[in-house]
């Protein structure tokens, strides 16, 4: 059945080929010929847009090519500088700190010759004292004014020595605050801080 519609089918096509003959030479060439006028008269329409286009695609083409060199020789200032403000800030730098370690060992030679003058004054005028025969505890002013020039610096929030009895001699605690060295605490006058003297 399936061959028998197939054979239909092609002979009901050559059927109409027969109808319709095939267009003749010369009008096929007619046709050929006038798409092909048709063509180039469009072309001919399109080609000054194209041109003009062409033209002003190379302009900006050139204006980017312009901006571009530009900001290239911006990047390269911006980075010229940027090395010279480094080496500037490094070299600025290491100054200052060269000069800050200089002046940090001067206050260090400064204090150990202050540290050395003042442990000399006081075993000179102020040597350690046993003052109770009955007792043997030996009481030392360096001993008091060292315990509250290192809560001055160890605790500044809170630089009071608590003045334990029998571990500090009170006249001691006495001749540095007559001195105007150590004052006690406005309200607990068994606690003892030095001055500062800064303020």
């Amino acid at each position: 059945m399936e061959e028998a519609r197939l054979a239909a089918e092609n002979q009901r096509i050559r059927a109409n080929r027969n109808v319709f003959p095939e267009a003749l030479p010369e009008v096929t060439k007619l046709r050929v010929r006038q798409t092909v006028q048709d063509t180039i008269h469009e072309y001919g329409i399109m080609l000054p847009h194209l041109k003009q286009e062409l033209e002003e695609t190379q302009a900006e083409l050139t204006g980017e090519k312009l901006l571009l060199k530009e900001l290239k020789e911006i990047q390269r200032a911006l980075q010229a500088r940027r090395l010279d403000l480094a080496t500037m800030g490094e070299a600025g730098e290491s100054q200052k700190g060269s000069q800050g370690r200089s002046k940090l060992m001067d206050m260090k030679a400064l204090v150990q010759e202050l540290m050395r003058e003042l442990t000399g004054f006081l075993a000179k005028f102020y040597p350690p004292i046993q003052p109770y025969d009955d007792d043997a505890t030996v009481y030392d002013l360096k001993q008091v004014l060292e315990d509250i020039m290192n809560l001055s610096v160890s605790r500044p929030a809170d630089p009071y020595l608590v003045l334990v009895h029998g571990e500090y001699y009170p006249p001691h605690v006495e001749q540095l605050i007559n001195a105007g060295v150590a004052v006690r605490h406005p309200r607990d006058s068994q606690r003892l801080r030095l001055v500062d003297f800064y303020s």
